[in-house]
């Protein structure tokens, strides 16, 4: 079924697997930064470029959705894009469920993964998703941008510290 991206991103939010995400580091909360920062980086790069924003939007909100536990977890990357694609065919949504299977899969590749060059919707993803390491309040330096992939992403390391209580001032001093 074709939906405009708004109807999609309601649809994600109000179903299961983005529903059973459990609170935590790695929770909705985490989920709904990751795609505003994914939106933010999209619309800064698109001048450029035909981004698809159907799918940076999807792997954004179900990114974590196959996570077991908040800790280490190898496989949650492709057990969230096999959840993902669950859902995406579920509720017949038209889209590009290779690129987002890929995004997915990708942010947090398994052991062995096969390191091909990722297409830019998956670097906004998974930048978006380091951006958001500001919400580790216990590391000393949560995220800098040795992390980031993508140039434009340092553009957005203040407001994601401050959307997370911090001062990105106060990281890049060591405070």
């Amino acid at each position: 079924m074709t939906y405009l991206l708004s109807e999609i991103i309601k649809l994600v939010i109000n179903n299961k697997p983005f529903t059973e995400i459990r609170f935590g580091i790695h929770g909705r909360a985490h989920a709904s930064r990751v795609l505003l920062f994914s939106n933010l980086l999209a619309n800064t790069l698109n001048y450029n470029t035909k981004l698809d924003l159907t799918a940076i939007s999807i792997s954004a909100l179900l990114h974590d959705c196959g996570r077991l536990s908040d800790g280490s977890d190898v496989y949650h990357g492709t057990n969230s894009a096999k959840k993902a694609i669950k859902f995406i065919e579920t509720h017949n949504i038209v889209c590009n469920k290779d690129l987002i299977y890929i995004c997915i899969e990708s942010h947090c590749p398994p052991p062995g993964y096969n390191k091909i060059e990722r297409p830019l919707e998956a670097k906004i993803v998974g930048d978006a998703d380091k951006l958001d390491r500001f919400r580790f309040l216990s590391q000393k330096i949560p995220c800098n941008s040795e992390l980031l992939e993508l140039e434009e992403s340092n553009l957005f390391m203040d407001l994601a510290a401050r959307v997370n209580g911090h001062s990105w001032r106060s990281f890049k001093k060591g405070l």
